[in-house]
């Protein structure tokens, strides 16, 4: 895909971000993304006696940020309202200047033990929903609120006690959002999650999307179905950086078979939406898709006159320009040395790692990792990954996110996690893992931290714990041996100094036994380092050495 800078495409809004240092509308809002941005979050918030011990994650004045759902589902998330968690958006209507949010509390609660309710702080679930809020398009702009209350739930008794009070609230942004895109212009294979069981229609297709006149904001598609069954097209397909719109009328895939509309007035008449998918350059599609054919003569005008044929139920489209691609998902054994950095010892350690594709997002999750299966369940389905080239990138922690690898329970949940760190003991980046032309895989360097929640399940301590290094292995029923990477000493250390054999310079790095870099440069010796432990990165070889 060709990348620009010009509009949004949500499938790489992770990529990029580079805030802008003044609200970026300037105009009414007309596309998802001219929402994106920083926001300040203003209220008055009066505490009950019960919420005075919730005093500090309940915030009357915060910064919250609208971006694009990663997941590709909703319109675009909210974080951070009142110190709450994600809330997502599952309608805009830029004419009437408004957004609806169907589920505010998502599956457990705004805040970690406290939910969103209305201004009376009746008990939410089941009743608090459809929250319609509304913007001023004008500079800055500004979203008004309707009050609402933080509440503690007794879900036993469906009853709710109001922990704080939230008046006048106002959402104005401060900072707007420019992110790289990507053209979407591509071959495409779609493959529904659902299909009609005893229909003999084709139940996927191959869909291409073309730019009309290099716009990033219109496309011409076309659906081709397989054995000649035949092809629709649509013109002037608009794409508002999340959601590329397909609309249709009298749309004919063949003599008689055509798209139709259900619950409408005008079946002949309606569109398709299909929207982009963080970290993949594949499309999801927002609800259904109807092919039918006329009971009647002619062109049918209700929906009674209409036989339902086909349909295809959400799903993905993936892009397949440039052919197919490795498939990642499966089980592998990995082998490699892990250094223990609290005791200072080396072990060779074998583990086994699972991939999953989700046929839902088009998306790879590490489901199983150093021979835990708790990586999906701690984390909603799996730390996602994102295909680069001829290389699966793993996500790691982030300064907005950890990606926990295990986890220790206690009476009343967890007490602790393990957390996967980059190769550099720090969160940021990815571990790459590589499938070897002869079916051996390789995977990154990286680190484990250990983390201790305190009584409100919120980190209150973090250490380095464990650095992997050399690791390969093999799909399980590959038949490809496994063998732990050799590695050169390539360093030494020396009254204090450690040294570069044969004395070349050479790209150092450095960590001291905490998993930090305390050195990072082109030297072929490093000094004035503190007595203790040190592991060092030459090149792609690792060394231990002591000071």
């Amino acid at each position: 895909m060709k990348k620009f800078t010009l509009k949004v495409h949500a499938a790489l809004c992770m990529i990029l971000m580079l805030w802008m240092v003044s609200p970026s509308v300037s105009a009414a809002p007309s596309k998802v993304t001219d929402l994106f941005g920083k926001y300040k979050f203003t209220s008055k918030m009066e505490l009950t006696e019960l919420g005075q011990q919730y005093a500090d994650e309940l915030k009357a004045e915060c910064e919250v940020e609208f971006a694009a759902d990663e997941n590709g589902i909703f319109d675009m998330v909210i974080k951070g309202l009142a110190g709450g968690g994600t809330q997502q958006v599952n309608a805009i209507n830029f004419e009437e200047t408004k957004i609806l949010i169907r589920n505010p509390n998502g599956n457990g609660g705004l805040w970690s033990k406290l939910s969103m309710a209305d201004a009376e702080g009746h008990y939410p679930w089941g009743t608090y929903s459809d929250l319609v809020w509304y913007y001023d398009a004008s500079e800055p702009l500004t979203f008004t609120i309707p009050d609402f209350t933080a509440v503690v739930c007794n879900h036993a008794m469906g009853e709710a006690e109001v922990a704080a009070r939230f008046t006048e609230c106002k959402l104005t942004m401060v900072e707007g959002v420019e992110i790289e895109i990507a053209d979407l212009s591509a071959d495409y294979h779609f493959k529904p999650l659902y299909t009609m069981a005893e229909s003999t229609i084709p139940t996927e297709f191959d869909m291409a999307i073309a730019s009309v006149g290099g716009s990033k904001e219109l496309y011409n598609v076309s659906f081709t179905f397989p054995d000649d069954f035949g092809t629709v097209k649509f013109e002037n397909c608009t794409f508002d950086g999340v959601s590329l719109t397909l609309p249709f009328e009298n749309a004919y895939v063949n003599d008689t078979v055509f798209l139709r509309q259900v619950w409408s007035t005008t079946p002949m008449k309606g569109q398709i939406v299909f929207k982009t998918i963080a970290n993949s350059t594949s499309l999801s599609l927002d609800g259904y898709i109807y092919l039918g054919k006329s009971k009647v003569e002619g062109t049918p005008t209700t929906e009674e006159e209409i036989e339902n044929l086909q349909y295809y139920g959400t799903g993905t489209a993936v892009n397949v320009t440039g052919g197919p691609t490795v498939d990642y998902a499966g089980r592998y054994t990995i082998k490699g040395t892990r250094f223990d950095i609290l005791s200072g010892k080396e072990e060779t350690v074998e583990f086994t790692m699972g991939i999953t594709f989700s046929e839902y997002n088009s998306t790879y999750y590490l489901t199983e990792f150093l021979s835990s299966d708790k990586v999906n369940s701690s984390n909603y389905g799996g730390i996602p990954c994102t295909v680069d080239g001829g290389k699966l990138k793993i996500a790691v922690s982030s300064a907005e996110k950890d990606y926990k690898v295990n986890s220790e329970m206690g009476d009343n949940g967890p007490v602790a996690y393990d957390i996967l760190l980059n190769g550099l003991g720090e969160r940021g980046g990815d571990v790459e893992f590589v499938v070897n032309e002869d079916g051996s895989v390789t995977l990154g360097d990286f680190f484990v931290a250990h983390q201790k929640l305190g009584a409100d399940w919120k980190p209150e301590s973090e250490e380095n714990t464990y650095y992997y290094s050399a690791m390969t292995g093999t799909k399980e029923g590959s038949g490809v041996g496994t063998a732990v990477a050799e590695k050169a000493q390539t360093v030494y250390a020396q009254n204090g100094v450690i040294y570069v054999k044969g004395g070349a310079a050479v790209k150092l790095q450095v960590f001291n036994a905490g998993g930090y870099c305390v050195f990072n440069g082109t030297a072929s010796q490093v000094s004035g380092l503190a007595k203790g432990l040190y592991i060092v990165k030459c090149g792609d070889s690792v060394a231990k050495v002591i000071l």
